[in-house]
């Protein structure tokens, strides 16, 4: 039993250290947080600062759809409005309403909430002992600092009760 319930910690545990260095490499490939723009191609500045260097223009600009940025005559953005748009919106409707979607979204729906299920019981499980070991870990720290030093640990750790800063 014992060697069931450590297979299931460390699977939780590398499942927690799986996902965050799936966060920590979708980060270094989007470059965010990285503060330096790409050597290996042009600088680009976000969208909302474009559009604040071209005011009302930048803003217009992003509200148009695609086909009108690309340059579509009136002509044409009346036949995309009157005939495109609404065979799309039907199309759609009815794919909505096929009944494989409707079986597969029921178990898409299914598969979720077990998920979540699951999830729940990870959390039951890894929650307490993560704290404790982070108590743990924090008074050994608290155990090695002087009593000013301890003092101001207290203070920082009273002022983040809201997160897990070790």
């Amino acid at each position: 039993m014992q060697d069931r319930v450590r297979a299931q910690f460390l699977s939780a545990v590398v499942l927690v250290v799986v996902f965050a260095a799936g966060g920590l490499v979708g980060a270094a490939v989007s470059g965010s947080g990285s503060g330096t723009p790409d050597d290996t191609g042009p600088v680009t500045t976000r969208e909302s600062d474009q559009d604040e260097d071209r005011g009302d223009e930048g803003r217009d600009r992003r509200r148009m759809r695609m086909f009108e940025q690309a340059g579509a005559t009136e002509e044409q953005v009346a036949y995309v409005d009157s005939a495109i748009i609404p065979w799309y919106g039907n199309a759609i409707d009815e794919l909505e309403n096929d009944s494989t979607v409707q079986a597969l979204y029921e178990e898409y729906d299914e598969a979720r909430d077990e998920m979540r299920s699951k999830w729940r019981r990870f959390e039951d499980y890894f929650d307490p002992r993560r704290d404790a070991l982070r108590d743990s870990a924090r008074a050994l720290i608290r155990s090695v600092l002087d009593p000013a030093a301890q003092l101001a640990y207290d203070s920082i750790l009273a002022g983040n009760r809201g997160g897990d800063r070790r």
